[in-house]
């Protein structure tokens, strides 16, 4: 990894399939961990599939990272399950996001493009499918749907996206008032109705909150609680704040100041988990708080674009909670 014109080196720590670790150390851990996948990165992960990368040190040569390495793997398994979760001791309350943290907005992303594909032909525009998907993938590997008010309004990500999308097409500046409004009248009220439970969710809170107290910190309208409810979250968490209820929302730190207060912690007892740098990682963290990036749904491939927002820890499933805490 570069840092302004310095080469890092990484030490790593994987926890593959059958629950055990490997360790190693690379110039690049998204790449190497990209090879291990594939079955080139070495004879163990090629029999030891590498499902999540745990922990990354870096150093500032080669020679450090290699005795860092060597050291590491003397630890044994517990010594380095130890390490891993040594970064979040003394925490108390875990925070989380909700949409594409806990529940999975797929079904509403994909009922948004359609509708407003339907819409846009329904209007006149020439827009084939392929051309649409290929112009919703150009906008969300833009990260187009990185927002700034702070305002309480959920759903700016959505908006952002689809001002993208159709932005990209003949006279699209145009035609965005008109997308907005049958967006805000004919798709938004749908988003609550579409949201899904993700794999292993009760699993992880019902071990979290045996261990820590629980929160939520969301950009949801009030009816999200009625979806926690729907899905039987509302039990494992103490304290909820959601963004249309308070008046304020992510990125704004404020949000995370009332949380904080309600739930009577400091901010380096606490963790946020969530699935925006943007949104949950860079406030959690100007405050103070411990932040585990989820690797999830359209913003998956998110980079940080400031200091604020790299995670003390980014995982791909949410299961991999219980490795950390």
């Amino acid at each position: 990894m570069f840092v302004g014109d310095c080469l890092l080196y990484s030490v790593y720590v994987l926890l593959c399939e059958d629950e055990s670790y490997y360790t190693g150390h690379t110039e690049d851990v998204e790449e190497r961990f990209r090879l291990h996948q594939l079955g080139f990165g070495g004879r163990y992960t090629r029999l030891h599939r590498p499902v999540e990368v745990l922990l990354v040190e870096e150093f500032a040569t080669r020679g450090e990272a290699v005795r860092r390495e060597r050291e590491i793997k003397r630890l044994g398994r517990d010594g380095r399950r130890k390490l891993i979760r040594e970064r979040f001791s003394g925490v108390e309350w875990v925070f989380f996001d909700l949409g594409s943290t806990l529940t999975d907005e797929g079904v509403f992303e994909r009922f948004m493009f359609r509708e407003v594909f339907k819409f846009l032909v329904e209007c006149g525009v020439q827009v084939t499918r392929r051309r649409f998907k290929r112009l919703v993938r150009d906008a969300v590997a833009a990260e187009k749907y990185r927002g700034v008010s702070g305002t309480g309004i959920y759903g700016s990500s959505h908006r952002n996206l689809l001002m993208a999308v159709v932005a990209g097409l003949p006279n699209g500046e145009q035609l965005i008032p008109q997308v907005l409004y049958h967006y805000s009248a004919r798709v938004k009220s749908f988003y609550i109705k579409k949201q899904r439970l993700k794999k292993g969710v009760k699993l992880v809170l019902r071990s979290l909150k045996k261990k820590y107290n629980l929160g939520l910190v969301a950009n949801q309208p009030r009816e999200a609680r009625e979806l926690l409810c729907r899905l039987g979250l509302d039990r494992y968490f103490k304290l909820v704040v959601i963004s249309d209820e308070v008046g304020m929302g992510k990125p704004n730190p404020e949000i995370f100041e009332v949380a904080l207060k309600l739930a009577g912690c400091p901010p380096e007892k606490a963790v946020m988990v969530g699935d925006r740098l943007d949104n949950d990682v860079a406030p959690a963290k100007k405050l103070g708080i411990k932040t585990i990036c989820i690797k999830f749904g359209l913003v998956a491939g998110q980079k940080p674009s400031c200091e604020l927002e790299k995670a003390d820890c980014s995982v791909r499933r949410l299961t991999s909670l219980l490795e950390l805490l």
